[in-house]
């Protein structure tokens, strides 16, 4: 189990990252 947690871990860290990621290039340009 605990690899299917680190692995859920990272995809949900990875993820993240590229939603700020988008949001950060976005938001500047529409603004």
């Amino acid at each position: 189990m605990p690899k299917l947690t680190t692995a859920a871990t990272v995809t949900v860290a990875t993820v993240t990252a590229a939603t700020v990621t988008a949001a950060t290039v976005t938001v500047p340009t529409m603004a």
